[in-house]
């Protein structure tokens, strides 16, 4: 009876829903016509980290700049952030990752738990074998079409997960916060650190020479 439960609840807590599932380009669809009213977005940036370098803690703030132009291009800086959180993939990489260096499979529409929010999940491998990369799992809201977590593991054992927060704008998403979950033992970092926009400017007119 014990194993019948905790089957039963396996099932529930991710189970497919009754339909035919949408492809990869599908899906990537979706998200762009879910944000086409949005051309571009500057904004303030403010990142507050609380990790362990090593043995040593380490808990800041710092403040920068964030740029988004249509359709998945996004530029992060902060001129004051040490090297080493520089260095950390994944943590300001936001736009989905290549097909030309990525396969994918797509498996949805999906309902986690109860809630009533229907989900896909990408799931991509790296085309090469030498990649440092596992796989990374984008969470897609197939309700509201926006990319909900970005769960990126690593051949050495270390993750770094992503969870976005949104603001409606428009009727489309607009990013408000970045929250991420950091264990990289190839860089002896291990923590939290949030990235959160302010001061949105929509569609200003943002020129190709500003992600240079």
């Amino acid at each position: 009876m014990r194993k019948l439960v905790l089957i039963i609840c396996f099932l529930l807590s991710s189970h497919p829903i009754w339909g035919q599932g949408l492809s990869l380009p599908q899906v990537t669809e979706k998200l762009e016509k879910a944000q086409e009213k949005i051309e571009d977005i500057s904004a303030n940036a403010r990142l507050d980290f609380q990790l362990r370098v090593g043995f040593l803690p380490y808990s800041d703030s710092l403040n920068g700049t964030y740029l988004y132009k249509k359709s998945d291009r996004h530029k992060l800086d902060f001129p004051d952030a040490p090297s080493y959180l520089k260095s950390v993939p994944s943590m300001f990489s936001w736009k989905l990752p290549s097909a030309d260096k990525y396969s994918c499979q797509v498996t949805g529409p999906l309902r986690e738990g109860n809630t009533p929010i229907s989900i896909y999940r990408l799931i991509y491998t790296s085309n090469n074998s030498n990649s440092k990369t596992d796989s990374i799992t984008v969470t897609v809201d197939a309700d509201r079409w926006r990319i909900e977590r970005q769960d990126t593991r690593y051949k050495d054992g270390g993750s770094v997960l992503l969870q976005f927060s949104y603001r409606d704008w428009k009727g489309s998403p607009l990013l408000e916060k970045v929250s991420g979950d950091l264990d990289l033992p190839a860089y002896s970092l291990k923590g939290k650190a949030a990235i959160s926009l302010s001061d949105h400017k929509v569609n200003q007119g943002l020129k190709d020479s500003a992600f240079d």
